[in-house]
């Protein structure tokens, strides 16, 4: 029996970890330690498409260090009506900036999914709002078109 369990445990890790290409513009592992992570901090995500940051996750509280233990939610959006016009996120991309609403609570222990701590301030009715600063790394897409919709393949958003 014990054995069956250290097995489930190792397929589980295995199936949560994502390959993240190492930048050469920034050293994203320095900042992400246990220690770095504090109450009420938002923390930018790695996808499992292609190992960008594409997803938020808010810090509620960090409940232990050893072993490591955090309650958080994710952010999420249903629209970008507040960035313009265009329904990116109903075409099917990803919201990375602008007004996000809080998810369920759940507890989380890795820290292998996080990159990045972010800036964000509290807009109205409890949203989380992130915007590019100032001395902020974020990632573009290199040949980003206004005309791209749900039809665009992957290989060409997704084209270094």
């Amino acid at each position: 029996m014990k054995h069956w369990i250290r097995k489930t445990q190792k397929e589980t890790l295995e199936a949560m970890s994502i390959n993240v290409p190492d930048p050469d513009f920034h050293d994203f592992d320095k900042d992400c330690t246990e220690r770095s992570f504090e109450d009420n901090q938002v923390w930018a995500a790695y996808d499992d498409d292609d190992g960008m940051t594409r997803y938020y996750a808010m810090i509620h509280n960090v409940i232990s260090l050893n072993p490591f233990k955090m309650r958080i939610s994710w952010l999420n959006s249903k629209t970008n009506s507040e960035l313009g016009p265009l329904n990116w996120v109903g075409s099917g991309f990803s919201k990375t900036c602008g007004e996000f609403r809080i998810g369920r609570h759940e507890i989380n222990n890795s820290l292998n999914s996080y990159s990045h701590k972010v800036r964000w301030t509290k807009g109205t009715c409890g949203a989380i709002c992130i915007y590019p600063r100032k001395g902020d790394v974020w990632a573009i897409y290199r040949h980003w078109s206004p005309d791209w919709n749900e039809l665009i393949a992957d290989e060409v958003i997704h084209k270094v």
